[in-house]
């Protein structure tokens, strides 16, 4: 198996992502870095690039290349045998949907599997799941009830 490391994503936390990468591939030297851009595509990159790349919280990654589409770029993962290191954070990245997208495609990635990301990017149903396994989770505020809660904080 080949590790890659896929880092970015279509979401604001893609900036994170650059550093979780940056800290993966220090580990993992060997790994490929594939950069996935907010258009939807893939790039591979080389590792000057990424680890030269400064303040990544604060500037953005670019692809030095027109890249692939994600799924051209899954299909070629699971033609490849590759594992995909996932330093992906937020959206379409942990909510399950990528997961899902390699679990159909038999690529073996890092992290949990579609379902439980999924449960776990819905707070109140894993707040509800966790109360059924007997873990107390602190009570939750809905947006649309914030200023209630803090009127009733004040008293």
């Amino acid at each position: 198996m080949r590790a890659t490391i896929l880092f970015g994503g279509t979401n604001k936390e893609r900036l994170v992502s650059v550093a979780s990468a940056q800290a993966l591939h220090r580990a993992l030297p060997d790994a490929d870095l594939w950069f996935w851009d907010v258009d939807d595509t893939a790039h591979e990159v080389a590792s000057e690039k990424l680890l030269n790349h400064a303040r990544p919280f604060e500037i953005e990654f670019k692809a030095d290349d027109r890249g692939i589409g994600l799924a051209q770029a899954l299909d070629q993962a699971g033609t490849e045998e590759r594992v995909l290191v996932l330093a992906l954070h937020g959206g379409r990245a942990e909510n399950g949907e990528l997961q899902a997208m390699c679990e159909l495609r038999g690529i073996a990635f890092t992290g949990s599997g579609s379902a439980s990301s999924h449960l776990a990017f819905d707070k109140p149903s894993a707040k509800r799941f966790a109360a059924i396994a007997g873990i107390n989770a602190p009570q939750g505020v809905a947006i649309e009830d914030l200023d209630q809660a803090f009127a009733n904080t004040a008293d």
